[in-house]
């Protein structure tokens, strides 16, 4: 029996699941080398609190290189997963973004957050228009 191929809009938005959390986490990294000689001091615990803000964004990387590697392999429950979470963040955010506007003005937005989260918009767009073909070839 011949495979069929995965959607070219399942692709995408696969590709879009993989590379957000890498970026994201090279854009919260690199705001946080300037603060790396002030946070290199012990916490009460004896663990450095740059390693508690390093920890979240590998660990981040790699659930996402395994989501996008299940969307690639056509798993269901991956998908059910990425727009449960990405549906989640974005009322989320969509929610905080008046307040936000409300307390700091539009200068406040962080540019590179805001195209990140309009990339996340189109990928769970793309999951959603696509989801009865990728439905279908699933298992």
């Amino acid at each position: 029996m011949e495979k069929v191929s995965l959607p070219i809009k399942t692709k995408v938005a696969a590709w879009l699941v993989i590379l957000l959390p890498i970026i994201n986490s090279g854009n919260y990294l690199f705001k946080l080398y300037p603060l790396h000689k002030e946070l290199k001091e012990y916490g009460e615990f004896g663990v450095s609190p740059l390693s508690m803000m390093v920890f979240p964004l590998i660990s981040s990387i790699f659930i996402a290189l395994l989501i996008g590697i299940f969307l690639f392999k056509r798993k269901k429950l991956a998908w059910n997963f990425i727009v449960a979470a990405f549906s989640i963040f974005s009322i989320g955010a969509l929610l905080m973004l008046p307040i936000l506007i409300f307390q700091e003005g539009f200068g406040s937005i962080d540019k590179v957050n805001f195209s990140l989260f309009l990339l996340m918009l189109i990928a769970l767009i793309l999951l959603i228009l696509d989801r009865k073909n990728f439905w279908k070839i699933a298992t």
